[in-house]
């Protein structure tokens, strides 16, 4: 399994009552694919933990500066790069704070202390910035993400943040696409003689990122 699996192959297993091992291939695809969706549905790049990450972002002459991982636990450091990345002036730490995380919501924002990020944007000669037009100029290298089931089976030294009804989601996603087989739907009735069987379609009606509706709602506050 990659890092992007929000399940293990172990848990998942569990769920379905298997104890061999000839399906672990075809389990381990449904986890793959399962975990995609919810992170296509959640609109994130990424959920799994990742230190000493590297990411560019735009400054929009604002307060806040946004990158892809949350939650951020932590930043090493933020510099700003005018000439694309050759060349960093490295910001006081004392300048800037992780935005504290409001309920459920968690925090992918950093909050300048006491000014805003410069704009990185493209300007007319008289000076008036262009929206739309913003660089990634600055260097942002933080730990952010949750850690999740499979990282602490790769990893025992960690422990698991990622909230649980995201995983409940991925196993939901997985036990369903398991016990429909092929036409992705789960069998609602079935009669013996004359061998009747009706199914209980799983399709999403409104869902997002393929996540049906029901699924979607135990995670949507992540988005």
């Amino acid at each position: 399994l990659s890092d992007r699996a929000l399940t293990t192959l172990t848990a998942l297993k569990g769920e379905l009552g298997i104890t061999g091992s000839s399906e672990d291939a075809k389990l381990e695809r449904f986890i793959e694919v399962a975990s995609s969706q919810i992170l296509n549905a959640l609109n994130r790049p990424q959920l799994h933990f990742e230190a000493d990450r590297v990411e560019y972002v735009r400054g929009h002459g604002s307060r806040y500066l946004r990158v892809d991982l949350a939650p951020i636990t932590a930043i090493a450091s933020i510099a700003y790069t005018a000439d694309g990345g050759a060349t960093e002036s490295a910001l006081d730490s004392t300048g800037y704070i992780i935005e504290p995380a409001t309920g459920v919501q968690v925090s992918g924002v950093i909050r300048r202390v006491g000014s805003v990020w410069r704009t990185t944007g493209v300007h007319t000669r008289s000076g008036d910035y262009i929206p739309g037009h913003e660089t990634k100029n600055y260097k942002v290298t933080y730990t952010g993400g949750y850690v999740t089931p499979k990282q602490v089976e790769d990893d025992g030294s960690l422990t698991r943040t990622l909230p649980y009804e995201i995983e409940e989601a991925c196993l939901m996603l997985c036990s369903r696409r398991y016990i429909g087989g092929n036409t992705g739907e789960a069998i609602k009735s079935e009669r013996l003689m004359q061998a009747s069987v009706t199914y209980a379609n799983n399709a999403p009606t409104s869902g997002q990122g393929g996540v049906p509706d029901d699924i979607m709602g135990m995670i949507r506050m992540y988005r």
